[in-house]
């Protein structure tokens, strides 16, 4: 391909700096995001700045066609009211220059996930040891539809900033070290299994005199066991729960219900069942 074929591919836009009053959101703009996507985006433009980009059309006032998103966070960041001049800042956009049906479609296609691809959930999987999967805008249900067990995360999860994160420290904190607890206690299980099998054939080269029948129940009993202590230990993994809150208001209102001071992150569930009645 030569040069003049490929500049074709990149004509019809600059690069400039840009007021934020100068440039306005699309009226019909089809993209929407929802709460989680909204802070796993807060989390990528943390780390990665701007990446992708602001694109307007400059034939139309410099209506956006993409970047919607990212500058409703850049407002939400810099505190921009519309009608404070005092509080406008300026950003790098892309300038297109396009009629009024051709904005419209690049509208749509810029918005349009599909044309961005799929994942390969397998490959996905192999980066996922690699990478810390909530700044690659990955949320925990992405790794169980994929297959990938998110427990095994050990590095310590970088701070959003948010006043979210400042407020689920602490329980963050906690939380990691429940993780790691879970981590020893399967390390253990395993052990208590090695262990068990070890036992195992020790106790069938000792008893080889015995009958078939009896070598054969004896087997059976000891899986069962180690079976058993294995199911056991598991369930204990899980005995806790988490709530949440929409606010800290819904949080105090429930804690004085309850009984307990507000700023309390941790109950035992057997205290709190003394003090409320289950519905039957």
């Amino acid at each position: 391909m030569s040069n003049m074929e490929l500049s074709d591919f990149f004509k019809g836009s600059e690069i400039v700096e840009l007021k934020r009053s100068e440039i306005h959101p699309h009226p019909r703009n089809p993209r929407t995001i929802d709460i989680e996507g909204k802070k796993a985006l807060k989390r990528s433009m943390k780390n990665f700045g701007v990446l992708g980009g602001v694109i307007v059309n400059g034939d139309n006032g410099n209506v956006m066609i993409s970047g919607h998103q990212k500058v409703a966070l850049m407002d939400e960041k810099m505190k921009y009211d519309p009608n404070d001049p005092s509080t406008d800042y300026v950003l790098r956009v892309e300038v297109a220059h396009l009629d009024e049906k051709k904005e419209l479609e690049a509208l749509t296609a810029l918005n349009n996930p599909t044309i961005g691809g799929k994942y390969d959930f397998q490959k996905l999987a192999e980066l996922i040891p690699d990478i810390d999967y909530k700044n690659a805008g990955l949320t925990e249900e992405d790794l169980s539809m994929i297959g990938v067990d998110y427990l095994f995360q050990t590095e310590k999860e970088n701070e959003l900033g948010t006043e979210l994160d400042n407020l689920m420290a602490d329980v963050e904190a906690e939380h990691q070290k429940d993780l790691a607890r879970q981590r020893e206690q399967r390390e253990a299980i395993k052990e208590a299994q090695r262990q068990a099998n070890a036992q195992q054939d020790a106790q069938i080269a000792a008893n080889e005199e015995k009958t078939r029948e009896e070598k054969v129940q004896h087997m059976k009993d000891v899986k069962e066991k180690v079976k058993t202590q294995a199911i056991e230990n598991a369930m204990n993994q899980e005995a806790y729960i988490m709530l949440s809150f929409d606010d800290f208001q819904a949080k105090r209102e429930f804690m004085e219900r309850a009984g307990y001071p507000e700023e309390l992150k941790f109950i035992k569930g057997e205290e709190f069942m003394q003090r409320i009645e289950f519905i039957e």
